[in-house]
């Protein structure tokens, strides 16, 4: 019986140890698996301008209102597909200035037009900015545009000439004396001078012809010839003219000048025509400076989700 006390004080003396070392180890906790990386998705933007992005799906439904063959035209020829997008991220932007001037906040027409009605909105900030001021232009300006469209006329005149060729040869000062004795003959009374460059003439094509070179545009003739006519009526002749390959004497027969409404009767439709390019000039300018300062910007993922149709 005295065993006993001694085999159970043993006995927790064995067991303690295991308990403790129970207690005061912790399991160690599985490790978590490791993440499967998520890919991002694919940006659906197809173009930015600035702070002004063109959304995927708004392209998207605008390319599918289009003609069935407008439309694979376009994903087909991707620099006109480009220009399409360049445009269509312009009007946004437009849209985004209107929105943001003013004069538009003033008359209420942001709080009045909703983004449904976007075309409505473009179109009046577009005239706002663009179309000239109600005096524009003057009435000088007006009538320099009228002066400038005289004188363009002026310039498509058609001259019926008559010439007799004298080439410069092996001697220069030679064919200067004799065009300068041709001129005289031709100038004499009751001349003849078809027959004198028939003789005369050395360009057979006209010669033949009795120098005739029919009607021929005013700005064709060279500067020499066109200086020569100045002042000169029909009938006249003058000379010698001389250019790189001889001297030539010319007789102007007549003259075949445009005829152009007078000023009044041409000063509305130039006043309106003025207008329309001062709008484009200015929207020009507009569009200009609005690209510089915000470029617009292609997203290679985006563009690459406008597929072309397959060809059957």
């Amino acid at each position: 019986m005295r065993d006993r006390p001694y085999c159970g004080i043993a006995f927790l003396f064995l067991l303690i140890p295991a308990l403790l070392s129970g207690c005061l180890i912790t399991p160690l906790e599985p490790s978590p698996p490791t993440p499967t990386p998520v890919k991002e998705p694919v940006s659906d933007s197809i173009a930015s301008m600035g702070d002004v992005v063109l959304a995927m799906g708004p392209f998207q439904s605008y390319l599918n209102r289009l003609p069935a063959h407008t439309k694979n035209r376009l994903l087909r020829d991707r620099e006109a597909l480009a220009q399409r997008i360049r445009w269509e991220v312009t009007r946004k932007y437009l849209v985004k200035q209107a929105q943001n001037d003013d004069h538009m906040l003033q008359e209420g027409a942001i709080r009045k037009k909703t983004l449904a009605e976007e075309e409505t909105l473009r179109t009046r900030y577009l005239s706002f900015i663009t179309v000239p001021r109600s005096n524009y232009p003057d009435q000088e300006t007006v009538m320099r545009a009228y002066r400038e469209m005289v004188r363009q006329s002026a310039q498509s005149m058609k001259v019926r000439l008559r010439q007799i060729f004298v080439s410069h040869g092996e001697n220069h000062e030679a064919a200067r004396v004799k065009s300068e004795a041709v001129l005289a003959m031709a100038k004499k009374p009751h001349a003849d001078f078809a027959t004198l460059a028939s003789r005369f003439s050395m360009d057979q094509t006209t010669a033949e012809q009795g120098g005739d070179m029919g009607f021929v545009p005013l700005e064709a003739l060279p500067a020499s010839f066109r200086e020569g006519l100045k002042g000169v009526e029909d009938g006249e002749i003058f000379g010698p003219v001389e250019t790189d390959q001889g001297f030539y004497i010319i007789k102007k027969v007549a003259e075949d000048v445009p005829e152009h409404p007078s000023f009044a009767e041409m000063a509305a439709g130039l006043r309106k025509k003025l207008r329309q390019q001062q709008t484009a000039e200015n929207l020009k300018h507009y569009l200009t400076r609005w690209t510089q300062d915000n470029p617009i910007v292609f997203n290679p993922e985006g563009m690459a989700l406008l597929t072309p149709p397959r060809v059957p």
